[in-house]
């Protein structure tokens, strides 16, 4: 069959779908989110297996992240007294939710994973609905600047959350972008409603 498709023999087609893949999911990153829909059942149906998919899928979007600090560096500024302790939080979260992954059993996380791209297809259906109702509390939070009460958010309860999403991110990480607005969007931070994962 591979050589019906004309492709030498030394060529895989399976690591060409995994290029595609791992293209159209970085476009879709940029576009709106939700490209691990795509990058992570191309690594499984390559022969990953399903912990190293994850981990590896995790991986190969990170340098999204970084471009998306780095667009975001005057809002990091602005907000720098929170940025250390939530960096921390963050960091905590995410490194437990790792070191639960790769603890996971092979099957225990195979048999997980239909239930986690469910919870990320959920998250990613009620982006829309939470993102409009996030604006209207926004354009009511900018209301109550305006009349000279700025609200602070508390922090415990912000580095709590934190490590709360950073464990899903490190353990799963579809839909983190979406989560990680959703939280500081809630907390009266000003957000915006792209998100990536």
């Amino acid at each position: 069959m591979i050589h019906n498709l004309g492709l030498p023999s030394y060529m895989d087609w399976r690591y060409i779908w995994l290029a595609v893949a791992a293209f159209l999911a970085g476009v879709l990153n940029a576009v709106a989110g939700g490209g691990s829909f795509l990058s992570f059942p191309a690594l499984l149906g390559v022969g990953i297996l399903p912990v190293q998919a994850n981990a590896t899928n995790t991986v190969a979007i990170w340098p999204g992240q970084l471009t998306s600090v780095a667009a975001y560096r005057d809002d990091v500024r602005k907000n720098l007294r929170y940025a250390l302790p939530l960096g921390l939080s963050g960091l905590l979260g995410g490194t437990v939710g790792a070191v639960v992954l790769l603890n996971t059993p092979q099957t225990t996380f195979l048999h997980l994973v239909p239930w986690l791209l469910l919870t990320a297809a959920l998250i990613f259906a009620a982006s829309g609905p939470v993102m409009r109702w996030l604006e209207r509390r926004s354009v009511a939070a900018r209301g109550v600047r305006l009349a000279g009460q700025t609200p602070t958010p508390r922090m415990m309860p912000l580095c709590l959350s934190t490590v709360f999403v950073c464990f899903y991110v490190g353990y799963f990480g579809a839909g983190a972008g979406f989560l990680l607005i959703t939280m500081f969007s809630l907390f009266g931070f000003q957000t915006s409603t792209r998100s990536t994962g």
